[in-house]
């Protein structure tokens, strides 16, 4: 175990854990509860990241059905090891769950500047098919310069990403 651990899940059971090694390796782990017995279906997959010189750290993860194809959308979030950037990707929860290398199905990237982000979370809509590209991302960003802690997002609506989100200035609460 590394940086962090997070785990999202659905009204279906279906659910996600996301965890680094420690040293920039992001791993997933996917399952179903069924039928309210107790013991689940499990299955353990490595994320792969689609740049292999920049690995990840302080994953997050959620999860949403996509009812359209029948697939459920996993959004993971993590700081770029050797470039800082944060770095979001979709994956088919099936593939997760299958096991082996995945690759992602989108992948955004922010770019930090000089600042040095970190603790990434991410958040998607309640199940609804008409929201499945959509997600909240949140993060610290550390001003060396200025020497501020700023709580800035990015949000994804129908796969349009916003522009950068300050919600604090790193000098008032």
């Amino acid at each position: 175990f590394g940086t962090s651990m997070h785990i999202d899940a659905d009204k279906d059971g279906h659910f996600v854990i996301v965890w680094d090694n420690g040293y920039g390796q992001v791993n997933t782990a996917t399952g179903q509860f069924t039928s309210g017995v107790l013991g689940l279906t499990y299955s353990m997959g490595n994320i792969v990241v689609t740049n292999l010189t920049d690995l990840g750290l302080n994953p997050d993860v959620c999860l949403i059905y996509d009812g359209n194809r029948s697939e459920y959308n996993v959004h993971v979030t993590y700081i770029g090891l050797t470039s800082g950037d944060l770095i979001i990707n979709d994956y088919d929860w099936s593939d997760l769950a299958a096991g082996g290398a995945v690759f992602a199905t989108n992948t955004v990237t922010k770019s930090n500047g000089s600042d040095v982000f970190s603790f990434p979370r991410i958040a998607c809509p309640a199940d609804d098919n008409n929201y499945v590209d959509d997600w909240t991302v949140v993060l610290e960003s550390y001003d060396g310069g200025n020497q501020y802690f700023n709580i800035i997002g990015y949000n994804s609506v129908s796969a349009t990403v916003s522009s950068v989100i300050t919600y604090n200035d790193g000098v008032s609460t």
